[in-house]
């Protein structure tokens, strides 16, 4: 933005709020108290602004929210499981989980017939 361009619409700011929001120096602008006052409240403005892009858009696609059914075995839950879904859950946000506790055959049948997409069968190899 060109610099009479934001003179100009520091003025029509001013003038919309009927205070003086700069003190015009011949070595440039200090803001005076009424403009400490407005910019403290502008940066609030923009930061709840932010927070309501971030919260917002995970909902945008709130139709298309991705369900990840996860079979496993009581062993494997107080371990890696737990941690792994911490994590996982921190990062994708827009996945709802869901845990089945279920025997290995139990998994394997479930994983054919497309009941869950995900089987933990044991703990982890230790590397």
């Amino acid at each position: 933005m060109s610099q009479p361009a934001v003179s100009r619409q520091v003025r029509d700011l001013e003038e919309e709020f009927g205070l003086a929001l700069f003190v015009r120096k011949r070595d440039g602008l200090e803001l005076t108290e009424d403009g400490q006052t407005a910019l403290s409240l502008a940066k609030e403005v923009l930061r709840q602004a932010n927070a309501l892009t971030e919260t917002m858009l995970p909902l945008r696609d709130s139709d298309r929210i991705t369900s990840l059914r996860i079979g496993y075995i009581l062993t494997a839950l107080p371990g890696f499981l737990a941690h792994g879904l911490r994590q996982f859950r921190q990062r994708h946000r827009d996945v709802c989980v869901q845990i089945y506790e279920m025997s290995p055959s139990e998994q394997e049948l479930a994983l054919r017939e497309e009941r869950i997409d995900l089987a933990l069968l044991g703990q982890p190899c230790p590397y």
